[in-house]
């Protein structure tokens, strides 16, 4: 993998290129809450040669800046991936979002559809994802960083479904060790505020084809989210993998994969 730090928006994004051009335009791949785009890294093992796939850490995870002063809502991840495209020059790609990412993935194509040759829709957070995936309500606000960081492993941990219980616990406790009290309060405020945005409507979907899946074991509603975004909508399928949890890449990957090849060939 080659990765480089981008400069957009007056921030720093860090990116890096897996696999090999060949098949159609290339993948591009959004994470979500609290990830990073090592997130991908059992599902990219999976794609076969030919395939050119670009991972990302949207601003305040990963490797990228934190947020600092940067809107860090939907739109303004949304915007930022945008001129990621613009920068490496792709000018059309396959959009993979999990969670978080999902949304924002959903926002390019509903904002820059020329862009986008299809979708995929990982776990798509709900509209009261953030409170109902963390459950701190207003402990989130008041409590020192430390106790809000145990509270959110704890709760994170329930998202996996194949991982044995101190394989969670390990893969929760590195996703919280660089995430402080500001930043997941700025983030849960600015997706709160995002997804009540009209684009992210699933009566109005964006006019790409579109695959959705979540697991039969997400502990926060997203089989049942993902049954209401592609409902009614004909370019899009949904697929609910009966032995995954929330975080589809670590829980099948295998299937993951068959999914986004499957997408390619739409």
């Amino acid at each position: 993998m080659k990765g480089e730090f981008l400069d957009v928006g007056g921030v720093r994004l860090y990116c890096h290129a897996a696999g090999t051009r060949g098949h159609g335009p290339p993948w591009v791949f959004l994470h979500g809450f609290p990830t990073s785009s090592r997130l991908w890294a059992p599902v990219v093992s999976r794609v076969p040669p030919g395939h050119r796939m670009l991972l990302l850490d949207l601003l305040g995870f990963g490797r990228s800046d934190p947020p600092g002063g940067h809107d860090v809502s939907v739109a303004g991840h949304a915007t930022r991936v945008q001129l990621v495209l613009e920068r490496l020059g792709v000018r059309d790609a396959i959009i993979i979002g999990h969670d978080i990412g999902a949304l924002v993935a959903w926002r390019l194509a509903r904002a820059a559809p020329a862009r986008v040759r299809a979708l995929a829709l990982l776990s798509p957070a709900a509209r009261d994802g953030p409170d109902r995936a963390l459950k701190l309500g207003r402990f989130a606000r008041r409590a020192p960083a430390l106790l809000q960081r145990a509270a959110l492993g704890r709760a994170l941990r329930r998202g996996w479904w194949h991982d044995p219980a101190n394989g969670r616990a390990r893969e929760s406790r590195v996703l919280m060790r660089d995430l402080t009290s500001a930043v997941l309060q700025r983030h849960q405020a600015g997706v709160r505020a995002s997804t009540t945005d009209p684009m992210l409507d699933p009566a109005v979907p964006p006019p790409v084809p579109m695959a959705v899946a979540a697991g039969a074991h997400d502990p926060w509603g997203g089989a049942a989210h993902a049954k209401r975004i592609a409902d009614g909508n004909s370019a899009a399928t949904c697929r609910i993998m009966e032995e995954a949890g929330h975080f589809l890449p670590n829980d099948a990957p295998g299937d993951v994969a068959a999914l986004l090849l499957e997408l390619r060939s739409r």
